[in-house]
């Protein structure tokens, strides 16, 4: 999954859904080494609930991607290099999270330094580790699924706009006259066939009402700008407004709808129960339950996983 932060850097993670099955770690056969690992494993994670879970990343003895069972995605990673003579002042520790910005790297030259903190000193390296390694937000959720329904919110628009294109040239009219918009002419046939006071031949008619169709279909998507993501959690249900557009938010900065915003699913996040929620919430979430992941329903919503979900504003 790719995390968008505020300033529009991404950085890829991996869904708890695909770390329910941890890999289990190598022994280390150092008795000077793995204990050091073992006591910054411990101290790193004090903070976090008791049910914190770790996944070994292939390729080094000391390297566990954290995690919790009912989140979203990963909190982050926590590595420990040291030389080959296995000298103990040599040890490095490192805590990489989407929650860093080491500015002293480039997000995109040197990506994994840029989400990651260094230190030689273990107390350093747990601070690092208790600021860095969070439970997931609403935001944190927001931010790995918004690119996901703003794609797909793209292709159902550009696939109305190339139906209603397809309509109107199935009648003879230019895509170029008006912008693309409807003809007079087109216009007054389609209000006289709607009153009943014309009857054209079947085949126009059928053309008739697939333009009528496209228009309206393409009209009413153009309007939808926002949509409620939801998180459930449980009994519960935290949601927040999402622009789903590409593009500018035409006014609305601020107000915690964009990735780009500071306050990003902060500033109008609501907590619902099974009893308060508001009606059509629960009903669309019952509906996309049943769709597998990252599928949409038009005038419905947008499934992320089995507990994202956004409903159309």
């Amino acid at each position: 999954m790719k995390y968008i932060d505020d300033s529009g850097n991404s950085m890829q993670l991996r869904s708890v859904k695909s770390l329910k099955n941890p890999v289990v770690a190598p022994d280390i056969d150092d008795d000077v080494i793995r204990p050091k690992w073992e006591e910054f494993l411990k101290l790193a994670t004090e903070h976090l609930p008791k049910d914190v879970k770790f996944s070994h990343v292939a390729g080094m003895p000391c390297r566990y991607k954290v995690y919790l069972p009912d989140d979203v995605v990963e909190m982050g990673e926590l590595m420990m290099e040291w030389d080959q003579d296995g000298d103990v002042a040599s040890i490095c520790y490192h805590v990489t999270s989407p929650k860093i910005k080491n500015r002293r790297y480039c997000p995109y030259a040197s990506p994994w330094d840029y989400r990651t903190k260094s230190s030689k000193s273990l107390d350093k390296a747990v601070r690092n580790a208790r600021v860095a390694l969070r439970p997931n937000t609403l935001a944190d959720v927001g931010r790995v699924s918004i690119e996901h329904i703003k794609d797909k919110w793209y292709d159902i628009l550009s696939n109305s706009n190339r139906t209603h294109t397809k309509a109107r040239a199935d009648l003879g009219v230019s895509n170029s006259s008006y912008g693309g918009g409807a003809t007079p002419l087109l216009d007054e046939a389609v209000r006289l066939c709607e009153m009943g006071l014309v009857k054209f031949s079947d085949e126009v008619d059928t053309k008739l009402g697939a333009y009528m169709k496209s228009k309206e279909d393409m009209k009413r998507n153009e309007q939808v700008k926002y949509a409620t993501m939801c998180w459930v959690k449980g009994d519960k249900v935290l949601a927040h407004t999402a622009f789903i557009l590409n593009g500018g938010l035409q006014g609305d900065e601020g107000r915690g709808w964009s990735p780009y915003d500071k306050n990003f699913m902060h500033a109008d996040k609501r907590t619902y129960d099974d009893l308060c929620a508001p009606e059509d919430i629960p009903n669309k979430i019952s509906v996309l339950s049943m769709l597998d992941d990252d599928e949409f329903v038009e005038e419905v919503g947008y499934k992320f996983n089995d507990s994202v979900y956004y409903i159309l504003k």
